[in-house]
């Protein structure tokens, strides 16, 4: 089968594809006939990762071979001016070899020295012998570095022209062969390539870790990360490869204990990888860390200072720092390097599109394509900033010609096919009072949230122009799609999102309310919140603050919507483990763990909402400002409030305490406090006498699943000391997840008899004595629940269905009024506390949690007819109209009463041929 030959100009982005060791890049020791028993020693070490055993293996050879192999080690493990040093003193040598040429080529090629590269790799592709395979690949890298992009091309299409003729015979040259095809971007060839190698050479490393470095680039880390996975079980301290699994699980898992364990153990390597500081730089960035992210590619430019991916990296820093004689700076070093690298523009349009700042990513990407024309991942990026702005017709223009140029990104061709496909079932309602504001809506669904979400979202725009004192910038869209996959694939790209809705500065994105499981008002109130602080801000306000003010604006508007995880927060102030309000931002894009980025959102809420109270409302105004002015957040919090982070930090804290109060004592030891299983199991091997400590091991080992190892080492605890608190919470959980419900019901007990209360602890009594049938008694213990977590919704629900067994109507009723006000998202008890107090004529109730029920499930004829019913009783006629005829328009088999109520309604609104029919109707 015939390999392609590119007529597009390949990119050269990105392609820094290190080659690794010798022992296992392209053979060159296995070719070399001098290659000594110590070299083939050391070559099997390094292969197992033991690189020191293996250079000290090499100083005791002094042949050409082994001169080699420990110049690769040399580089391997960060030792880059040695390994240069070597390199030269090889390639300079008056017996220097073609192998020796081009390993210091490719060293200059990666430090940058693109014309020194090209000088020293010359003799080996251009003497009498036949061209050297790896000199002849990094001199055309280094001819692409260099701006010469033709010839560059006509390099790497001479690998695939022998390809197709035969003439390549050895792994080495199929490898090269698929570096090439990769580089000209023909990577269904490049695939072929390394799976043959795989089929012929099963063992080879150097080959997965090039055939994941193009599964990361062509949007399928998953299969990156099986090969890593494979290499790395080989040799578990490779350090190029531990910064790729490192990269993988970023964008699979988002497991950042995993990333950043990668990263350490790459670094512990090699300190100074570059790859791997990149990695760190970038977690850094997405916290606002820019200092510290700089720090770290300092490391880098140490010693690599021309290094094209640092450099724009760097820039983006200054550039979100808005320090533009920095920026400025390393713009000019990037385009003196390489004055068709694009790609600088790109990147620091990323970031700035990842830090709210869409309409400068816009600007920048087409920057980026007026460097280089063809660089499609910035014609990617174009399409999606037009689209973030509300430009439709340039959105499918940049996104048809990115997908022309890569049509294996996967994003492009989901935004493209949503633009030329899906988006023609949806259109766009021009808002009736306020101009430049639209609505699209499926076509299906256009009818009934057209009756719904205008006025929701006018009324919401008209209190935020007032509470902000400025309007926004228009058109502005509020976009809500039927489908799941189609919100996620014109909000990110993909056809899944976690969120309910996402704001882009100027166009709002949110799923249908159809499924009735979410409150639609709430999350579009929260996202025009974005809108408008966005804007205020200049889009530089940080996450933490952006999130916050959303929430406490939906809080001043409904007091029912407040997020509860009171629990989570009151455990950081028993540990003095509150997030200080420059860590915030870290905890939104830094989580350990999924509930956290909840419990940020919480915090970031109850953050500003404490700000607001004490300070006022503009305040808050006046910080955004203060953000859109260029100042960071100590710099904001100092001229604003007056205090400085650390005087903030301590009264917010106070703040807390006061608010909490008696609820401060409650006991909640939580599983991800004992995460660190080395050190509380080295803990408990030093104090084997100590009862806390194995305690504390048994919390660890039950956080890692290990039950059976948790249970011996609550033995060990529980004997030693049978009333400690963190063994008996522990034990009482383990017993009743297995099934032993009356040990744990006595475990708890014995807590609580201790002087530890614990909303869990008085739970599984409850449900223990509810399950001997003991009502009283589980009442009783949720009560007591309840009153050391008031705001825990699961408490809640647990006391109305126990009321519902004693048949406490009342109760139960009092009980669901609590949790549907706890739980901004449960419809089933907004709509039975509706139908109980329309029963009983409380009219004030019922209007209340028939909107609610309204504001989750519109959908729902059940929930209409009800709204309606009530809407009609208290002469709201609108509403009563509105929901009235959706709910007779889903044919229900009860009509005669909701038929009056819509008789009452069209009499009062004067509409005498509506109310005529429906007399008609009536009658019939």
């Amino acid at each position: 089968m015939n390999r392609s030959v590119s007529t597009y100009v390949p990119l050269f982005m990105r392609q820094f594809f290190r080659l690794h060791s010798t022992l296992i890049a392209l053979g060159l020791l296995a070719a070399a006939t001098a290659a000594t028993a110590g070299v083939e020693d050391a070559s099997g070490l390094a292969l197992n990762g033991d690189y020191e055993a293996a250079l000290e293996l090499l100083d005791r050879d002094d042949s050409e071979a082994a001169a080699i192999l420990r110049a690769e080690l040399l580089w391997t493990t960060g030792e880059y001016r040695d390994a240069v040093r070597l390199a030269r003193r090889l390639a300079d040598s008056r017996r220097a070899t073609n192998d020796a040429r081009a390993l210091y080529g490719r060293f200059l090629y990666e430090e940058g020295r693109f014309d020194e590269a090209v000088a020293v790799l010359d003799p080996a592709v251009e003497g009498a012998e036949a061209p050297h395979g790896e000199a002849r690949y990094w001199r055309a890298m280094a001819f692409a570095a260099q701006g010469r992009r033709s010839r560059a091309q006509l390099e790497m299409e001479d690998f695939i022209r022998e390809y197709n003729r035969g003439q390549v015979q050895s792994i080495d040259e199929l490898i090269l062969v698929g570096l090439a095809s990769h580089v000209l971007e023909n990577y269904h060839d490049a695939d072929s390539s390394f799976r043959e190698v795989l089929e012929r050479d099963p063992e080879n490393q150097t080959v997965r870790l090039h055939w994941a470095r193009l599964f990361m680039e062509k949007y399928r880390p998953d299969e990156a990360l099986s090969l890593l996975q494979e290499v790395h079980a080989l040799n578990p301290r490779d350090p190029e490869t531990l910064g790729l699994l490192a990269q993988a699980e970023f964008q699979i898992t988002y497991d950042l204990d995993r990333v950043r364990a990668f990263v350490e153990s790459a670094l512990d390597v090699n300190p100074n990888e570059p790859n791997t500081l990149e990695v760190l730089a970038t977690l850094y960035m997405d916290d606002r860390s820019y200092g510290v992210a700089l720090e770290t590619l300092e490391r880098v430019s140490e010693n690599f200072p021309r290094r094209l991916s640092t450099l724009s990296l760097e820039g983006a820093i200054h550039y979100l720092r808005g320090d533009t004689e920095a920026y400025e700076r390393v713009e000019a070093e990037v385009l003196e390097l390489n004055p068709r690298y694009g790609e600088f523009y790109y990147v620091v349009g990323e970031f700035a599109s990842r830090n709210f700042r869409y309409a400068d990513a816009l600007q920048l990407q087409e920057r980026a394509i007026e460097i280089d024309g063809g660089f499609w991942p910035a014609l990617a990026s174009l399409g999606v900033s037009y689209s973030r702005v509300g430009d439709d017709g340039r959105a499918l223009q940049f996104l048809q010609r990115a997908f022309e140029a890569d049509p294996f990104n996967v994003q492009t061709y989901n935004m493209v096919e949503l633009w030329e496909s899906t988006l023609n079932d949806y259109r766009y309602v021009e808002d009736e009072e306020i101009e430049g504001l639209r609505y699209r809506f499926h076509r299906d669904e256009r009818d009934l949230l057209s009756r719904y979400v205008p006025d929701v979202m006018r009324s919401a725009y008209q209190t935020y122009v007032a509470r902000y004192g400025e309007e926004p910038l228009m058109p502005l869209s509020i976009e809500v799609f039927r489908e799941a996959e189609t919100f996620g694939i014109r909000s990110v790209g993909v056809p899944y999102a976690m969120q309910h809705g996402i704001c882009f500065g100027h166009v709002v994105t949110s799923r249908s309310p159809s499924d009735g499981n979410f409150n639609w008002r709430q999350v579009l109130e929260h996202e025009l919140s974005h809108v408008f602080s966005l804007q205020a801000s200049g889009n530089r306000v940080p996450r933490w603050f952006t999130e916050g003010i959303a929430e406490y604006d939906t809080i001043l508007g409904n007091e029912g919507w407040r997020r509860e995880h009171d629990t989570a927060i009151i455990r950081a102030l028993q540990r003095e483990e509150l997030l200080s309000v420059l860590d915030l931002n870290r905890a939104f894009v830094s989580a350990d763990r999924p509930e956290a980025i909840l419990e940020a959102y919480f915090q970031a809420s109850l953050t500003v909402e404490y700000i607001g109270e004490r300070f006022g409302y503009p305040a808050l105004i006046e910080m955004l400002h203060a953000w859109g002015a260029g100042q960071q957040t100590p710099e904001v919090i100092s001229s604003v409030l007056d205090w400085s982070v650390e005087e903030f930090d301590s009264e917010f804290a106070c703040g807390l305490r006061q608010h909490y109060g008696s609820q401060m004592n409650i006991f909640e030891p939580s599983p991800h406090w004992f995460r660190d299983h080395t050190a509380l199991a080295a803990a408990a091997r030093d104090a084997p006498d100590v009862a806390r400590a194995q305690a504390e091991l048994a919390w660890a080992e039950f956080q890692r699943g290990d039950v059976g190892a948790a249970n011996a080492a609550l033995a060990d605890a529980m004997r030693l000391d049978s009333r400690d608190p963190y063994s008996l919470f522990l034990a009482g959980q383990l017993a009743f997840l297995s099934g032993s419900a009356g040990a744990a019901a006595e475990l708890f007990e014995a807590l609580v008899e201790a002087g530890f209360e614990s909303p869990t602890a008085h739970s599984v009594m409850a449900a223990v004595a509810r399950s001997d049938g003991n009502l009283a008694a589980a009442g009783a213990h949720l009560a007591a629940a309840a009153e050391l977590a008031p705001t825990d919704a699961t408490i809640v629900h647990e006391q109305a269905s126990v009321a519902a067994e004693e048949g406490d109507t009342i109760a139960q009723i009092g009980f669901l009024d609590s949790l549907a006000r706890l739980d901004q998202h449960d419809v089933e008890s907004s709509l039975r506390v509706a139908e109980y107090a329309l029963g009983v004529e409380d009219l004030e109730r019922a209007s209340f949690f028939a909107d609610r029920a309204i504001d989750i499930a519109p959908f729902r004829s059940d929930v209409q007819a009800l709204s309606g019913r009530v809407a009609a009783r208290t002469q709201r006629w609108a509403v009563a109209r509105r929901d009235l005829e959706l709910a007779l328009a889903a044919g229900p088999e009860d009509r005669e009463p909701l038929l009056r109520a819509l008789l009452a309604t069209y009499e009062a609104l004067s509409l005498n041929e509506d109310a005529e029919r429906v007399r008609r109707e009536l009658i019939e």
